[in-house]
Protein backbone atom coordinates (compact mmCIF):
# COMPACT_ATOMS: atom_id res chain seq x y z
CA UNK A 1 0.00 0.00 0.00
CA UNK A 2 1.29 3.42 -0.70
CA UNK A 3 1.84 5.13 2.67
CA UNK A 4 2.32 8.48 1.15
CA UNK A 5 -0.88 9.29 0.20
CA UNK A 6 -2.94 11.38 2.79
CA UNK A 7 -6.28 10.41 3.52
CA UNK A 8 -9.02 12.76 5.64
CA UNK A 9 -8.47 11.36 9.12
CA UNK A 10 -4.14 12.57 8.63
CA UNK A 11 -5.69 15.74 8.95
CA UNK A 12 -8.14 16.37 12.63
CA UNK A 13 -10.55 18.95 12.65
CA UNK A 14 -9.30 21.24 15.80
CA UNK A 15 -11.90 22.23 17.42
CA UNK A 16 -12.27 26.56 18.71
CA UNK A 17 -13.39 28.21 21.39
CA UNK A 18 -13.80 31.78 22.36
CA UNK A 19 -11.32 31.88 25.32
CA UNK A 20 -8.75 29.18 24.00
CA UNK A 21 -8.09 30.85 20.06
CA UNK A 22 -6.11 29.00 17.63
CA UNK A 23 -3.24 26.99 18.51
CA UNK A 24 -1.23 27.12 15.41
CA UNK A 25 -0.19 23.86 14.21
CA UNK A 26 2.01 22.76 11.31
CA UNK A 27 1.94 19.24 11.11
CA UNK A 28 0.02 19.51 8.24
CA UNK A 29 -0.13 21.68 4.91
CA UNK A 30 -3.45 23.33 6.62
CA UNK A 31 -5.69 23.23 9.23
CA UNK A 32 -8.98 22.47 9.32
CA UNK A 33 -11.14 24.33 12.09
CA UNK A 34 -14.80 24.91 13.32
CA UNK A 35 -16.55 26.37 16.15
CA UNK A 36 -16.69 23.68 19.31
CA UNK A 37 -20.90 22.47 18.45
CA UNK A 38 -21.78 26.13 17.77
CA UNK A 39 -20.79 29.25 15.95
CA UNK A 40 -17.57 31.15 17.60
CA UNK A 41 -15.98 34.72 17.77
CA UNK A 42 -13.02 34.57 19.17
CA UNK A 43 -11.92 36.94 21.91
CA UNK A 44 -8.34 35.06 23.05
CA UNK A 45 -5.30 37.61 23.06
CA UNK A 46 -3.36 36.77 20.33
CA UNK A 47 -6.21 35.19 18.56
CA UNK A 48 -3.50 32.53 16.82
CA UNK A 49 -0.71 31.51 18.79
CA UNK A 50 2.67 33.61 18.17
CA UNK A 51 4.22 32.13 15.30
CA UNK A 52 7.98 32.03 13.96
CA UNK A 53 9.08 34.98 11.18
CA UNK A 54 7.39 33.41 8.08
CA UNK A 55 5.71 30.72 9.15
CA UNK A 56 2.86 30.24 6.92
CA UNK A 57 -0.67 29.31 8.42
CA UNK A 58 -3.49 28.10 6.25
CA UNK A 59 -7.03 27.58 7.89
CA UNK A 60 -9.81 26.02 6.62
CA UNK A 61 -13.30 26.31 8.02
CA UNK A 62 -15.15 22.78 8.06
CA UNK A 63 -18.18 23.57 9.99
CA UNK A 64 -19.34 25.37 12.41
CA UNK A 65 -18.26 29.37 11.88
CA UNK A 66 -14.94 30.96 13.22
CA UNK A 67 -15.08 34.90 13.78
CA UNK A 68 -11.51 36.45 13.51
CA UNK A 69 -11.14 40.70 14.37
CA UNK A 70 -8.26 42.31 13.40
CA UNK A 71 -6.21 43.78 16.12
CA UNK A 72 -4.68 41.25 19.22
CA UNK A 73 -1.87 39.00 17.18
CA UNK A 74 -4.04 39.21 13.82
CA UNK A 75 -3.45 41.93 10.80
CA UNK A 76 -6.69 41.38 8.13
CA UNK A 77 -6.83 42.91 4.59
CA UNK A 78 -9.44 45.86 5.06
CA UNK A 79 -8.71 45.59 8.66
CA UNK A 80 -12.44 44.15 9.25
CA UNK A 81 -13.91 41.32 11.21
CA UNK A 82 -13.59 38.00 9.16
CA UNK A 83 -16.55 35.46 9.73
CA UNK A 84 -15.19 32.25 8.47
CA UNK A 85 -17.92 30.10 7.15
CA UNK A 86 -17.59 26.06 6.23
CA UNK A 87 -15.49 26.17 3.17
CA UNK A 88 -13.43 29.16 3.48
CA UNK A 89 -9.99 29.27 3.98
CA UNK A 90 -7.41 31.59 4.96
CA UNK A 91 -4.17 31.83 4.93
CA UNK A 92 -1.35 34.13 7.21
CA UNK A 93 2.09 34.33 7.68
CA UNK A 94 3.88 35.41 10.90
CA UNK A 95 6.04 39.06 11.26
CA UNK A 96 8.06 39.11 14.19
CA UNK A 97 8.21 42.86 13.29
CA UNK A 98 4.63 43.79 14.47
CA UNK A 99 3.82 40.05 16.58
CA UNK A 100 1.08 39.46 13.80
CA UNK A 101 -0.43 36.79 11.79
CA UNK A 102 -0.84 39.13 8.35
CA UNK A 103 -3.25 37.85 5.93
CA UNK A 104 -2.03 37.28 3.23
CA UNK A 105 -4.84 35.24 1.07
CA UNK A 106 -8.10 34.49 1.47
CA UNK A 107 -10.78 31.94 -0.15
CA UNK A 108 -14.74 32.29 -0.12
CA UNK A 109 -16.64 29.18 -2.37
Amino acid sequence: ANTDTPVCSDNPTVYITAAGGITASFTHPFMRITGSNAAVDITADPQITTGREGQVLTLLCVDSSVTLDNGTGISLMGSSRMIMTSGVAMVFMYNTANAVWNETSRFRP
